[in-house]
């Protein structure tokens, strides 16, 4: 190869590349638009993944079962709005872990979705969540200023209550909570602890706005009621809790007498169920949408390629010209390789630099980690430089076969 041939010829290239400024323009916008959507699709993708994930795994560890009275699918659909499940009573709860072996921990929960609470003039609206002292752990509660409630509060029905750090923001600024008094619906609450920021949970939730307080002191005190929301298991392994599963189901259909064929009125959230759910997210951002973003750089090559075959007619008689005065028909093809590859791969690297700082802010405002995955580098790189080859070397090949008699007509 003489590579004083070669850097002559990728000049060339470059110079007419500079002569049709629109067509290069609209090629490097197409390749630019292509990877800007694929660099979104798996930045912002890959960092979504990651909060659901470590959200998903807060909830429900391979070690954990958890039963709830609502009806709920992978997708997160919920049958709520029939009104509340009354089916599952603390007896219940009680039975499995006194029935079912390997049960290291347990405890149970109730949930007022909507409920208002007031300080100092200021009104919220918030999650008020109940359950026992072993929710700290169980619930993944950890208290980052103060204490959780203790078992003589809890058997107590105490007016205590440990706030989410969005809430304490909401109601007190930037004031110290610990030991204040605030309202929950027309009773007093004394704050006796902070818990650990956590964002949102796989539903969407807040739970940095939300209340947790004796879960005695929410049914007898707050809400009057005698039924659970749900309830959370912790296994000595993976393996006693999916050997569990038939049993607990068993023992809630029965004690809620339910006959053969008849659906269950509780929904157990196992590990398989979780397994499930996960492979649908990993689907969703490692498949779908990048190759909806492909689709958009395969409609760029080609649309690159029908750019390049109009320059090809367009310049027959240049053309025509160079292969009389002694160019080969490989320095032809070279050239047009050279002029596509150049502008797909500036429009790659100008795509993945667009793509890159878009994600950053938008990785900024939902929160979520900012994470460049090394298959997004790769993109940027080698596939501006594939669709190049693609997309030039039908008109790369129709440009050097040209017959510079043919050219001159």
């Amino acid at each position: 190869m003489n590579p004083e041939r070669n850097s002559r010829i990728l000049f060339s290239g470059l110079r007419m590349m500079s002569r049709s400024k629109l067509r290069t323009f609209i090629m490097m916008l197409s390749i630019i638009i292509g990877i800007t959507a694929l660099t979104l699709t798996l930045t912002i993708g890959n960092g979504i993944e990651r909060k659901v994930l470590a959200n998903v795994r807060r909830m429900v560890t391979p070690e954990n079962i958890v039963i709830t009275a609502e009806k709920i699918e992978t997708e997160g659909v919920h049958e709520s709005e029939k009104g509340p499940n009354t089916a599952i009573k603390i007896e219940d709860i009680e039975a499995i872990a006194s029935q079912v072996d390997g049960i290291v921990l347990y405890d149970y929960l109730q949930v007022i979705p909507k409920k208002e609470v007031n300080y100092s003039g200021v009104n919220h609206f918030t999650t008020v969540k109940g359950c026992r002292t072993e929710g700290q752990r169980i619930w993944n509660k950890p208290v980052t200023q103060g204490r959780f409630f203790d078992q003589s509060e809890l058997i107590g029905t105490k007016r205590v209550a440990v706030l989410g750090p969005k809430l304490a923001k909401i109601l007190f600024h930037d004031e110290d909570p610990i030991g204040k008094q605030f309202s929950l619906g027309d009773a007093p609450f004394m704050i006796i602890g902070i818990a650990e920021a956590q964002g949102a949970d796989v539903h969407g939730s807040d739970l940095d706005d939300e209340i947790y307080i004796p879960i005695t002191t929410l049914m007898r005190r707050v809400a009057n009621i005698d039924y659970l929301f749900g309830a959370k298991f912790l296994f000595e392994s993976e393996l006693k809790s999916a050997g569990s599963e038939s049993a607990i189901r068993n023992i809630l259909r029965e004690r809620h007498s339910l006959k053969e064929g008849e659906a269950d009125d509780f929904t157990m959230i196992t590990p398989v169920l979780v397994k499930a759910f996960v492979g649908k997210i990993v689907r969703v951002f490692k498949v779908l949408l990048p190759t909806i973003a492909g689709i958009s750089l395969l409609a760029g090559a080609i649309f690159i390629l029908v750019l390049m075959n109009m320059a090809v007619n367009q310049r027959r008689k240049e053309i025509g010209l160079r292969k009389a005065v002694g160019a080969r028909e490989k320095d032809i093809s070279r050239q047009f390789f050279a002029e596509t590859i150049s502008v797909v791969f500036i429009g790659g690297i100008v795509g993945l630099i667009i793509g890159l700082l878009i994600s950053m802010v938008i990785s900024a405002k939902m929160n979520t980690s900012f994470y460049i995955p090394v298959q997004t580098l790769l993109a940027g790189i080698v596939l501006p430089i594939l669709t190049g080859l693609i997309a030039g070397i039908i008109p790369a090949r129709k440009a050097s076969k040209l017959n510079p008699v043919d050219t001159m007509k």
